[in-house]
């Protein structure tokens, strides 16, 4: 027998974990007048980074790139009848490195130790991550059509229906944020203090979430 009664479901799940992975986000900018001095800058100063950090113990291969652009730079004014008018001051040259490495607040120590000794003077993001959000992805699903399952039959039996056959599973696949939410100020990246005080940072658990929607036929 067809019924046309349904049942929709929309249904969350959230899941922790412990972060196993460090990232330090470092965006290096020189700005001159010239292209190639900028260009010339940037690259010295990505130099002086790499080398600060071979001698911290750490390879090349675990600073990745993440970007690399170079803008011309204009400044903007009014002129003595008061039209805003703008004039060109230069070529911005910056680069955007990530250092990936396993979950370690003593090599986070002496990473920034060795970032700090070096000329380069990126800006600095640190976040705590994991290395594979594949099995975070799955627990997330898992969860959630589990959860969904159980309320399903709970609100299907207190209708006084029963819950027939699964007819539709939506599912938008979104970048879910898997970084702890441990944010580290950045008055600590002036290095006016010792990079020692990494040492003793103890990241909060990761918190995950999704969702996921169902459609059940109603009996």
């Amino acid at each position: 027998m067809e019924t046309n009664r349904t049942l929709s479901l929309k249904s969350k799940a959230s899941v922790k974990t412990k972060p196993d992975t460090i990232e330090v986000h470092m965006t290096l900018s020189a700005k001159k007048t010239k292209y190639h001095e900028a260009m010339t800058t940037l690259d010295r100063y990505v130099r002086q980074l790499f080398d600060a950090l071979k001698q911290a113990d750490f390879d090349k291969k675990d600073c990745k790139t993440a970007s690399f652009d170079i803008d011309a730079v204009y400044e903007y004014y009014y002129d003595k009848n008061d039209n805003r008018k703008s004039r060109f001051t230069g070529y911005r040259a910056q680069q955007k490195l990530i250092l990936r490495f396993d979950m370690d607040t003593s090599r986070l120590s002496k990473a920034m130790t060795a970032v700090a000794r070096s000329e380069a003077d990126p800006q600095i993001s640190i976040r705590f991550t994991v290395k594979d959000p594949t099995d975070i992805n799955n627990r997330l699903l898992a969860e959630a059509t589990k959860n969904a399952f159980a309320r399903a039959e709970i609100l299907a039996g207190n209708a006084g229906a029963t819950l027939g056959k699964l007819l539709r599973i939506d599912y938008n696949w979104i970048d879910i944020n898997i970084t702890s939410s441990t944010n580290l100020d950045e008055s600590l990246y002036n290095f006016s203090c010792s990079c020692e005080i990494f040492e003793n940072i103890d990241p909060e658990d990761i918190t995950a979430e999704d969702s996921v929607f169902f459609i059940w036929e109603l009996l």
